[in-house]
């Protein structure tokens, strides 16, 4: 301790102290110093005691209480640094046993901004004293506040362990994914303490999280500049840049990192990317294998094992890999489950016993006891909900612990014992300079931002001019605060040809009255006559008065007219074409007598098994006696939100089949296995969606797992159609973590020939781009095409991929608004929000166009909810209808750059179902090749124009020939198609070009 002192004093040289021993010396002034220096300190005589305080301290180098007081003096004299110091030196002495100077010395620590200061004495206080919970609880304070969850997760477990644990520390140890950041305080440590800049790890993990791939690069590259061995700051910059899409970059960091990176779950995840992206099934495998072997309860490091390893065994279908994969596949769907549990939970106030217990028996699957007795008995304390099971099951749950137990119980988990060190690992060849790191980070990413020129895409809205006046509003009074979850929706519609003129029609459904009764607002039906609608809705029978909400058009009976499906918050309605201008309504025969009470929401009429008839599927929400009545009140407003759907159990999707007799049969249990979780369904798509035959269905769940229902790769006895989400990466984001879903959007957006699919979802989540990878398999390449960032604030309902002006790239459409009007802060700002189009670059990434595009509606805000295409003027440019909640239905007409041509495909079906969903289209244009998909549902509450139009990039294209792969597995192919003019394919007895 003397060689401590002697450094903080700038030396131990100079006159000595007086010795007793000495002959001639006064004892009474040999003692003085500490007597001195203690008088001084006891009259506040800072200065005095300053002089004083060297060699009291080297007097009693040991004494806790002499370091305290020149603590005490050096801080009197402004000499904040050694005060600290000298605290901390007492600390230590004392081995931290005194719980005062502990905690004064931890608020020395942050005052001057030395967090992780801070954590090293905490740290080093339980170690020394395990059992002191109050010092280890605010360890997991500070490691929280770090982005530390590494370092916070085993204080947790202990504190667990201990039986000192509070909701708050439960909840946090279940939590997958991002966190509430306190930004202020953190900026206020670095304010205080310039030279460290860890503590913006958690801003940059924030920025991360918001998928702010630029601003998080650039500021772990300031951290990295400054503390060039910090793990998290290296492994947080090479997920970020794995996940631009820049894997060469990937490699160049992975060079430049510290060898203990590899501690971290982060830096696996990401070289396992770069295999995955490099078709390296092997090494993906190891490097996934080795994340999880750091972190064996992270569901993102799982979940793309689990997809890494299922490439393997389509490879070498071996038993032992078969095992493997079917382990690894449990535990990524249960920690999904898990967080969709703690997100339910929260929703529900977090005081649900029924949902508690829930997550307990999660966890005891999981094999994480420990964690599962303590949400047992944290169960028994909550009111809400209660089970007469509860405190049974958590006796049960007692009976199997013991001391010795582990955290994690290995046995009955083979998933934790798999062994694939035998795999190869990357070449990854340290720099141990760690040169230039900075620039490396920094140029890592291409930055996304806006377009700066002018587009030459534009969207005008003429609704008015072009007869649609209708307005399908939910609720009188959408723009004052207190209204309800079902009037949050909105309403939707769907485009048709009901009298097959060749100029699309529309229908719009209504709401505004009580749901589960007819009183309503009825639906609309506009006819199109030469561009210009009129409302037809009395003449042709079709003005439901229910809860509407989505609307799904398809030929249900096979006679050749559309029909329309109507999906409302009670019975559904159906109306038959009667193919002379009126509709009849077939509900009661169709689909039962009995009075359906489900709120219903999107729908698609496809044939699901291929035996020629149309089938309905059809979304169902929330359910409950309370869905109209139960308010939930934020103690902070005056008037009470809207609850969150989490508030209400999930309802199961319907199924339904057709028969020749002219009904659809219940048959969802029959047809369509359980789901792992049943889900909130809003936007729903059906098609040929992936590279095998048959029908697949992608559903938009809100807040919980989207669901992708298809059969199996490998036929079996069960034929059903199952839920493939989560194996085949379309649950959710890239962590497989649930977000609140609702629009559905399909496109070949890098024109590779395979599907990908656009969903988009509430504010603080992005919405996602899913790029078919092959083998039933797509990743979440959002931030890789430049869609991440912008979508990160809004509320996103609506979209559809189209090609506006016609050059061969898909744009995108997102069409925004909050469902909420009230903040915490009051009447919220942002309930209207911009309409956002997005352009493809020469580069295939996308841009945001539409704040620099004209016109009245791009340049205004909006509550948007439903969006679907249609070509009003048979002018071969997509249009598009936008429902809303505060304005009437716009109608946008597309008035971009023409020049371009295009050409469009009506299909029928003759061995397939006469709409043909399922069928596929690749057309070819000298060198130029495109896919597209026939589909039904066409996302949220809509349904798109029943066309497949193609712009053909050139004004004068030449050789253009077509190849129809149909439902039934028959191929039709054509040669020396006239651009600019709409074809109809009659599945195996040719194609007729139709007039335009």
């Amino acid at each position: 301790m003397l060689l401590v002192l002697c450094s903080l004093f700038g030396g131990c040289g100079g006159t000595p102290l007086p010795d007793a021993d000495t002959p001639g010396v006064d004892p009474v002034a040999a003692a003085s110093a500490y007597t001195r220096f203690s008088q001084a300190v006891a009259e506040s005589k800072w200065a005095d005691a300053s002089q004083w305080s060297s060699a009291a301290l080297i007097e009693r180098p040991d004494d806790p209480d002499v370091l305290f007081m020149a603590a005490k003096v050096a801080y009197h004299n402004g000499d904040l640094p050694l005060s600290t110091e000298l605290m901390l030196a007492a600390c230590a002495v004392e081995s931290y046993a005194d719980d005062n100077h502990v905690q004064q010395t931890v608020v020395a620590l942050l005052s001057r901004g030395r967090l992780y200061a801070g954590i090293e004495l905490l740290e080093n206080t339980t170690e020394r004293r395990p059992e002191h919970h109050v010092f280890r609880r605010q360890l997991v304070d500070f490691y929280a506040m770090a982005e530390r969850a590494d370092l916070a997760d085993p204080h947790r477990r202990v504190l667990v362990q201990q039986r000192k644990f509070d909701l708050k520390l439960l909840l946090d140890l279940a939590a997958n994914g991002p966190r509430t950041l306190e930004e202020d305080s953190l900026q206020l440590l670095v304010d205080r303490n310039p030279e460290d800049l860890r503590p913006l790890l958690a801003k940059a993990k924030r920025h991360f999280d918001q998928r702010r791939d630029e601003a998080a690069v650039e500021l772990l590259a300031r951290i990295i500049a400054r503390h060039v061995d910090f793990v998290p700051a290296h492994a947080l910059a090479i997920s970020t840049v794995a996940r631009s899409g820049d894997f060469d970059a990937v490699m160049r960091l992975a060079t430049q990192t510290p060898e203990d990176v590899d501690s971290d779950v982060r830096y696996w995840i990401a070289l396992g990317d770069w295999a995955h992206d490099q078709m390296l099934d092997e090494v993906a495998t190891r490097c996934y294998w080795e994340g999880t072997l750091r972190d064996a309860d992270h569901s993102e490091c799982w979940l793309k094992l689990q997809t890494s390893l299922q490439r393997l065994v389509e490879q070498r279908f071996t038993p032992e890999l078969i095992a493997a994969s079917s382990g690894i596949q449990t535990r990524a769907r249960l920690l999904n489950r898990l967080d969709q549990q703690r997100r339910e939970f929260l929703s529900a106030q977090a005081d649900s016993q029924r949902l508690a217990i829930g997550i307990a028996q999660t966890l005891q699957q999981l094999g994480r006891l420990w964690e599962c007795e303590a949400w047992a008995a944290m169960a028994l304390t909550l009111t809400r909900d209660p089970i007469e099971s509860a405190a049974e099951y958590r006796n049960s749950v007692v009976a199997t612990l013991r001391r010795d137990m582990p955290w994690q119980v290995l046995q009955g988990h083979p998933e934790l014992t798999l062994d694939f060190s035998h795999l190869a690992l990357p070449a990854v060849e340290r720099d141990a300079s760690l040169k230039d790191h900075t620039t490396l980070v920094t140029s890592a990413t291409e930055p996304s931002r806006h377009a700066q020129s002018t587009s030459q895409l534009k969207l005008i809205d003429q609704a008015t001019e072009r007869g649609v006046k209708f307005f399908g509003y939910t609720h009188e009074h959408l723009d004052q605060p207190g209204f309800m979850l079902h009037h949050t929706l909105g309403c939707g519609g769907g485009t048709l040809d009901y009298d097959l003129d060749g100029w699309s029609d529309v229908y719009f459904a209504a709401a505004g009255g009580t749901p589960r009764i007819a009183d309503s607002k009825s639906n609309a039906l506009f006819r199109n006559l030469g561009g210009v609608f009129r409302e037809t809705t009395l003449l042709a029978g079709t003005g439901d008065t229910g809860f509407g909400q989505g609307v799904a058009v398809g030929d249900v009976n096979e006679d050749g007219f559309p029909d329309i499906l109507v999906l409302n918050f009670g019975r559904n309605a159906l109306y038959l074409n009667q193919g002379d201008g009126t509709f009849e309504e077939g509900t009661s025969r169709w689909l039962g007598t009995s009075t359906e009470a489900a709120w219903s929401t999107s729908g698609a009429i496809v044939d699901l098994n291929t035996d020629g008839l149309a089938d309905l599927v059809y979304l169902n929400y929330c359910k409950g006696e309370q869905l109209t009545t139960h308010r939930c009140f934020a103690k902070q407003l005056d008037a009470a939100p809207s609850c969150s759907p989490m508030a209400f159990p999930a309802d199961s999707d319907v199924f339904r089949i057709g028969d020749a007799a002219g009904y659809f049969q219940p048959q969802s249990e029959h047809i369509a296995a359980e789901p792992d979780i049943i889900g909130r369904g809003l936007g729903i798509v059906a098609g040929a969606l992936d590279d095998d035959a048959g029908i697949d269905l992608l559903v938009a769940n809100d807040m919980t797992n989207n669901h992708y229902w298809s059969t199996a790769l490998v036929a079996d006895a069960d034929d059903r159609l199952r839920d493939f989400a989560m194996t085949r990466g379309l649950a959710g984001d890239a962590r497989g973590a649930a977000q609140g879903s609702m629009g559905i959007a399909v496109g070949d957006v890098d024109r590779d020939g395979r599907f990908d699919l656009f969903v988009t979802n509430f504010a603080d989540e992005s919405n996602l781009l899913h790029r078919d990878r092959g083998h039933q398999l797509w990743v979440d390449d959002t931030n890789r095409f430049g869609l991440a960032s912008s979508s990160f604030p809004l509320v996103a309902f609506g979209t559809q991929m189209v090609d506006f002006d016609n050059d061969g790239r898909l744009e995108i459409v997102v069409t925004n608004g909050h469902v909420q009007i009230l903040s915490p802060s009051g009447v919220r700002a942002d309930y209207e929000q911009p309409f956002q189009l997005y352009e493809q670059n020469a580069k295939g990434r996308f841009e945001l166009v539409s704040p620099i595009m004209q016109g009245a509606y791009m340049n205004s805000l909006h509550v948007g909810r439903a969006l679907w295409t249609v070509d009003a003027d048979r002018d071969g440019m997509t249009d598009l209808f936008v429902t809303h909640q505060t304005e009437p239905v716009a109608l946008l007409m597309n008035q971009s750059t023409a020049g371009r041509s295009w050409i469009e495909f009506q299909l029928v079906g003759t061995s397939s179902s006469r709409d043909a969903i399922g069928a596929t289209v690749e057309l070819r244009c000298g060198n130029d090749v495109w896919k597209k998909p026939l589909t039904s549902g066409d996302g949220y509450l809509c349904s798109n124009e029943r066309l497949l139009r193609f712009g053909l990039r050139d004004s004068k294209p030449s050789n253009c020939s077509v190849t129809i792969r149909w439902p039934s597995g028959n191929v039709d192919s054509y040669d020396d198609l006239t651009p600019n003019m709409r074809w109809s394919i009659a599945e195996s007895q040719g194609i007729t070009m139709l007039d335009h």
